[in-house]
């Protein structure tokens, strides 16, 4: 587990609107990045991790949401990652 320095990229987009900074213990992936597709939300800077770690396209008309935080019950019970789930879930379907 690392602790991650976690910033909003998109402080307009509904799911991380009036969203701070905020940092996390978090485990890390390195995976593919978003593609050219993708509006990523949250990233961090971190070396061990990607550096999208929130994002969300659009595939036909159905909404994708990305959110690969939440290793653990620390993770879920940071009160911003709560928000940025929740939000992220009603984004998708449409109630947001």
């Amino acid at each position: 587990n690392q602790t991650l320095e976690i910033g909003v990229a998109d402080a307009d987009h509904p799911i991380t609107r009036d969203l701070e900074p905020w940092t996390q213990v978090e485990e890390t992936y390195v995976m593919g990045e978003p593609g050219p597709d993708s509006e990523v939300l949250l990233t961090t800077a971190h070396p061990q991790s990607m550096r999208g770690l929130a994002w969300t396209r659009q595939v036909g008309r159905a909404r994708v949401f990305c959110l690969e935080l939440g290793h653990d019950r620390t993770a879920f019970e940071h009160p911003s990652f709560r928000g940025v789930l929740s939000r992220g879930v009603q984004w998708v379907a449409r109630r947001l």
